[in-house]
């Protein structure tokens, strides 16, 4: 368990960052200041040196062992003091999970990206909702679905379990669990072949804080994480547009050659490495959506963009301008704009950009109870000038920032706008269906066995996982298609090929 709960002030860690660094350990934390960054830095460098540290000492003993560091802190806020480091020091990358099936995806992606042997793992608790719960187990189709979802990345999927503190374990739980496995057991050999992604949502392993919160000491400091909120979010909406998607950890960003299109959500600080990959990425044709409070020297290299701050109000709506409209049609016009709970970046462009909406306020102050507009809401009042979403190009790429991570607002219309603002740089090309949103595909090239493999998941987030029958979908391949298959069966599909697209129903 290679984490910390909160910065540690002991004499011996005094002396050493002292030693380091020069300079005394903060106590307040801003991550708008150098200090409080440069401390959060050195304790991710000093927890990775420990992980460092446990395998090669392990390894003296037992050089064939494989290593592996709880790495669920991949996500986990910035206490924990965990960055990639941790993960470099294992021989796969894995963790315990208990966020919901989008963040087992999600999570999945990002181990199969940063894992240096594969597969990655995966696990979760075998109670519902957690091991807290002791003896309340999920369902079998429960279980089925975090195995196949796993399985859908080519990751191992693991069970937890808690053991009686008499000694003894739920054997029926083990029936269940074994049959669930033994199900899948003839697909493991098919589980082969290169992941294949037209776009990437981008972590940042420096940016797992918010940015607008302050505190007097690490004890009362806000333990949110919204890149991860907003990550989650981008991710739903990428799987119900059906466009094939990846999750970059940030020191893998060697791997957005080839994809359509990135995503930064409230990545707040980024390393100078980064922001050169990304610019590159951009410059040779690559396509970025970046929102929220993501680090402004990256829209200043792209766009010429400076940065001014925060809107006091901390509710705000969105204005299309006439060269937006087409995003926000057919609700939401300059009088009617787009609503977004939090505040909104402030900037201001230097280069030639299309405005595509501007920030309105409340008529009055929502943080001000003694004045209002309204009874139950903040109703838009006070148009500005200052930009909420903006498009321009970078080298041979296009460019698309939001002032404000809307999608995170979790609704069919500010999904819809965030939609539209993507489509347009790009639209997905590698796949299209009349499946719903609940399924997810994952597609993997095995050129070594000549064959490529397509993963359907029904991911049903309520009780009952209602059955989807007749997908119909239209697969764009690099190879000539000779036959497809339903594995493990094998048993034939119809198909139909034209140019570089085969058609076909599941």
């Amino acid at each position: 368990m290679t984490f910390r709960n909160l910065p540690c002030y002991c004499e011996k860690c005094r002396k050493k960052y002292k030693l380091e660094t020069g300079s005394e350990i903060p106590t307040v934390v801003d991550f708008t200041k150098d200090d409080w960054k440069n401390f959060q830095l050195w304790r991710q460098n000093c927890i990775g040196e420990f992980a460092h540290f446990c395998t090669n000492e392990l390894k003296k003993l037992k050089p064939e062992v494989s290593v592996e560091h709880q790495f669920s802190t991949i996500c986990q806020p910035w206490y924990r003091g965990v960055d990639g480091a941790v993960n470099e020091a294992s021989d796969y990358s894995g963790g315990d999970l208990y966020g919901g099936h989008l963040q087992e995806s999600y999570i999945c992606k990002i181990y199969r990206e940063a894992t240096k042997n594969q597969p990655f793992e995966y696990m979760t608790s075998r109670c519902d909702p957690e091991l807290s719960v002791h003896t309340t187990t999920k369902t079998a189709d429960q279980m089925r679905l975090h195995n196949h979802l796993t399985l859908a990345q080519h990751g191992a999927m693991l069970f937890i379990d808690a053991i009686d503190p008499v000694g003894t374990l739920n054997p029926d739980v083990y029936r269940q669990i074994g049959k669930v496995f033994e199900e899948t057991m003839p697909l493991e050999k098919y589980l082969t072949g290169n992941y294949v992604s037209e776009a990437a949502l981008i972590m940042s392993y420096d940016s797992k804080f918010n940015i607008l919160q302050k505190a007097e000491s690490p004890k009362n400091a806000s333990y949110e994480n919204p890149q991860l909120d907003a990550q989650l979010a981008l991710a739903g909406i990428l799987k119900r547009m059906h466009m094939l998607y990846t999750v970059l950890p940030s020191d893998r960003l060697t791997n957005l050659k080839g994809k359509k299109i990135a995503f930064l959500t409230n990545a707040s600080i980024l390393r100078n490495e980064e922001i050169s990959a990304i610019a590159d990425y951009v410059s040779e044709g690559g396509n970025l959506y970046i929102s929220g409070t993501t680090d402004p020297r990256l829209g200043a290299l792209l766009l010429g963009m400076k940065f001014n701050g925060y809107t006091q109000y901390n509710q705000t709506y969105l204005a299309p301008t006439e060269a937006g409209e087409k995003i926000f049609e057919p609700i939401y016009s300059k009088k009617y704009p787009l609503a977004f709970h939090g505040k909104q970046m402030i900037a201001s462009f230097g280069q030639e950009v299309k405005i595509l909406a501007t920030t309105t306020l409340p008529y009055t102050d929502p943080a001000d109870a003694t004045v209002f507009a309204s009874i139950h809401s903040n109703p838009p009042g006070i148009p500005t000038s200052d930009p909420a979403m903006v498009i321009g190009k970078y080298g041979k790429g296009k460019v698309v920032w939001v002032s404000c991570p809307i999608e995170i607002m979790n609704s069919e219309a500010s999904d819809g706008v965030v939609i539209s603002a993507i489509e347009q740089m790009t639209k997905p090309e590698l796949l299209s269906t009349n499946a719903p949103g609940c399924v997810e595909f994952t597609l993997f090239d095995d050129e070594k066995n000549r064959r490529m493999l397509l993963h359907a998941v029904n991911v049903s987030e309520g009780r009952e996982i209602l059955p989807v029958y007749g997908i119909k979908v239209k697969l764009r391949v690099p190879h000539k298609v000779l036959s497809i298959r339903c594995i493990p069966s094998l048993e034939p599909i119809m198909f139909s090929s034209e140019n570089t697209e085969v058609s076909f129903e599941i």
